[in-house]
């Protein structure tokens, strides 16, 4: 069997700025291209996500199984959490009903999808008509889970036929041993690398910030997993060692923009740090970054950070792995806030250091990170689990 022969639904609870939607933007339009019948299922609508639904192929089938649209991807409305209560009964429904029966991949992506799919997989026996194949991906790392996260998680896996992991190597070896005769791979993500804006933009661009050196964060601000607060520390010790003016763009949302923005007045950190909220182009201002500051797992970063490394932004990310021990990184990565802040200072202020690590940076995005590589990566373990069972 080949991809062309397959139907295939990617279950996601909403589309917004992450990176995991970039990932089933991919996946979900590389596999429409390869001739597979494509649907993409969502919970939910939010304001953040007509830009990346706007990149969907017309051969995706878009379907939307609540008719709520949200302010933000973060927000805890009361129809919100309506219909979580809900989502069990339609995960029931669409099992015993046999919606599912026409798949033969069911991809659940992120907690809520992963619910839903487990609700599926449980009841799958009282459905007369033929089971889908479960894949899921795992778009986090273990060491950044809550315990009852991680309990949670471990629970729906159980009733996948397939598990992804992306990120964190480390995990991948775990989870082989911890869940033994499980099919379980490990295929990091791809990205495609941004498109330079024309020379002129980048010029006039530069001007607004007055030629200031400008480093870049794009992430969902919180703290628990993107350590937002950690990062602002690190401005805070950069800034106590570079004696030039300088400005910290933290683009994106989340719940822990007022944390943030508190700790930002306490540390007198106002004039060097600008929120801007979402934005749904990035590419002008990567061109216009000095450096991209983000927190990674191992000596890997997220779509955000490798987008920018595209254009050839250096990278320096705060190590959140405990163990991790391996001193030829990917990219630039350490656990302690004054280091970050040394390199920064380095790359702000010594251009010879700055040109070397911006065209690393470029190239390795292009020799490491490719779409291609993943899509073909996903296409192996669909054709192998459906056509295990065909010859099984």
């Amino acid at each position: 069997m080949e991809v062309r022969d397959l139907s295939i639904l990617f279950i996601i609870s909403k589309m917004g700025k992450g990176g995991a939607q970039h990932i089933v933007l991919d996946l979900a339009n590389a596999m429409a291209a390869g001739g597979a019948q494509v649907d993409l299922l969502i919970f939910y609508r939010t304001a953040q996500d007509q830009s990346i639904l706007a990149e969907l192929d017309s051969r995706v089938g878009l379907l939307n199984i609540f008719p709520i649209a949200l302010a933000s991807d973060h927000e805890n409305s009361p129809k919100k959490i309506f219909a979580f209560l809900l989502l069990p009964f339609l995960a029931f429904w669409w099992t015993v009903s046999g919606r599912l029966a026409k798949y033969h991949i069911v991809h659940s992506n992120l907690m809520l999808a992963s619910f839903f799919a487990w609700i599926c997989s449980v009841f799958q026996f009282l459905s007369r008509k033929p089971a889908p194949k479960y894949v899921e991906t795992f778009h986090s790392d273990l060491v950044s889970l809550l315990p009852w996260e991680r309990k949670l998680f471990y629970l729906f896996w159980k009733m996948s036929d397939s598990l992804v992991v992306e990120l964190r190597r480390r995990d991948f070896e775990i989870l082989q041993k911890e869940m033994p005769g499980h099919h379980i791979s490990y295929i990091p993500f791809g990205i495609f690398p941004l498109e330079m804006p024309d020379r002129n933009e980048i010029v006039a661009h530069k001007k607004i910030y007055r030629d200031t050196p400008i480093i870049l964060s794009i992430m969902r601000l919180q703290q628990h997993q993107k350590r937002v607060l950690d990062l602002l520390m690190v401005i805070d010790q950069f800034r106590k060692i570079y004696s030039g003016s300088f400005i910290y763009l933290l683009v994106g949302d989340g719940p822990d923009r007022q944390r943030a923005q508190e700790f930002v007045r306490s540390a007198g950190l106002d004039e060097y740090v600008k929120f801007t909220g979402y934005m749904d182009d990035i590419r002008l201002i990567c061109a216009t970054a000095r450096v991209f500051l983000i927190a990674g797992i191992e000596d890997l970063v997220g779509i955000a950070g490798l987008q920018a490394a595209s254009l050839g932004v250096p990278i320096v990310s705060l190590q959140m792995d405990p163990e991790w021990k391996n001193t030829e990184s990917i990219f630039f990565n350490s656990a302690s806030h004054q280091v970050l802040a040394e390199e920064l200072e380095r790359l702000v202020r010594d251009d010879a250091y700055y040109k070397n690590a911006s065209g690393y940076a470029a190239s390795t995005v292009q020799s490491t990170f490719s779409v291609d590589q993943m899509v073909a990566s996903y296409a192996r373990v669909y054709t192998s689990i459906v056509t295990k069972e065909k010859t099984g």
